[in-house]
């Protein structure tokens, strides 16, 4: 009895969370949000390029280059 007990409630337990998880809907739509791109900040990179060059006389390789987020109309 103490075990079937248990199995009943862990099932009622994930129906119930699996039931909140499915209804509604989301506030915003994907197609509400603008579309994003992203491209190199090339003007960030060449100053503090520069800037290295200058100070220290050190070239910088870049593993993982800024980036800046542009926002495109749909």
């Amino acid at each position: 009895m103490n075990t079937s007990l248990r199995v009943v409630v862990l099932a009622l337990s994930v129906a119930g969370v699996a039931a909140c998880a499915s209804t509604g809907t989301a506030s915003h739509s994907p197609s509400s949000y603008p579309s994003v791109r992203f491209e190199q900040d090339t003007a960030y990179i060449q100053e503090y390029e520069r800037t290295a060059q200058r100070r220290s006389f050190v070239h910088v390789n870049w593993v993982n280059p800024p980036m800046k987020r542009i926002e495109v109309e749909n």
